[in-house]
């Protein structure tokens, strides 16, 4: 069976910012620069995608199609970007040019868009390939993704993947998520919000399977170790003054013994501050690069967990 690709268009086939700024610059009167007739229809290719959509939809695997919103401040968006997909991808792609703000409608196995969310693309029910992101950053790393796909079709393991899990659930030191989630990105925002108390230091993401088993997932992936001191030098005049300052007792002698034991040799104590490192959670602006590698990490998981039976 073809696996159904759906391709977004600005940002992601054309160059919709540069285009936006240049007609800003030209019309600063006009409020809403996508809303000029022509800014659509003008749009440059991004180096790469048109090569890259042609050579999909020539794979008999594939059926491409393209999935665009248009801009409601703009009615002639419509017409243009059906215009721009004729003047650069031909009459058969015409054909299979879809306008939509709500991606997630559409039933496929892979989404090709710039945006993680915002029409729809965090719920699509197969996979998000986000041109753009550290995965994805243009199109050649896209078509490599994609031969890797033609080379072991299995590779796409997301339908596998949700045959297998049944939840996930989302830790932290006060247990405040009793409630199960459908993905491990609802887990990881969980432990990014405000409800979440200390999740660096006792943040752990848990993936349930319907067979009764359950998987860790590393804190690895979602939890950072930051050195404390950039440099030899920055941690030694920090010793010496952390040092200085506990020769007067009290609560001074105790500072920083996490970092290093004022009561140990000062090389020692040198060692163990440039070992030292905080932990911090990682910021949600990653959040579709890191479910990107948790997905791949689960393919191979998971898949000698279905012969234990």
């Amino acid at each position: 069976m073809k696996k159904i690709i759906y391709v977004d268009m600005d940002n992601c086939m054309c160059d919709y910012t540069a285009s936006y700024l240049r007609y800003k610059e030209q019309f600063p009167e006009v409020k809403y620069p996508q809303s000029i007739p022509g800014l659509f229809l003008g749009l440059d290719p991004i180096q790469g995608a048109l090569e890259t959509v042609k050579w999909l939809a020539a794979h008999e695997l594939f059926d491409v199609y393209i999935l665009s919103t248009p801009s409601v401040m703009n009615p002639h968006s419509y017409s243009e970007k059906r215009q721009w997909v004729e003047k650069h991808l031909g009459m058969d792609f015409v054909r299979k040019l879809i306008l939509s703000a709500h991606k997630h409608l559409n039933k496929g196995d892979f989404l090709i868009d710039d945006r993680a969310k915002g029409q729809g693309q965090d719920v699509f029910e197969g996979e998000l390939v986000q041109y753009g992101s550290a995965p994805y950053p243009d199109w050649p790393s896209v078509k490599t993704y994609f031969e890797q796909v033609l080379s072991d079709p299995d590779l796409n393991r997301i339908d596998d993947l949700k045959e297998q899990i049944l939840c996930f659930r989302a830790f932290d030191l006060r247990n405040r998520f009793e409630e199960p989630f459908a993905t491990f990105l609802d887990a990881l925002e969980a432990l990014q919000s405000e409800r979440a108390y200390l999740p660096e230091e006792s943040g752990e993401i848990v993936c349930y399977l319907k067979d009764g088993k359950r998987i860790v997932v590393p804190e690895h992936f979602y939890i950072e170790r930051k050195p404390r001191f950039e440099s030899r030098e920055e941690a030694e005049t920090w010793l010496r003054d952390r040092n200085e300052n506990a020769k007067g007792g009290g609560i001074a002698s105790v500072m920083g013994i996490a970092v290093a034991n004022p009561k140990d040799p000062f090389e020692k104590q040198v060692e163990d501050a440039l070992a030292f490192c905080y932990l911090e959670l990682i910021d949600s602006s990653r959040n579709q690069e890191i479910c990107f590698a948790v997905q791949q990490w689960l393919s191979l998981a998971l898949k000698p967990l279905a012969f234990d039976n």
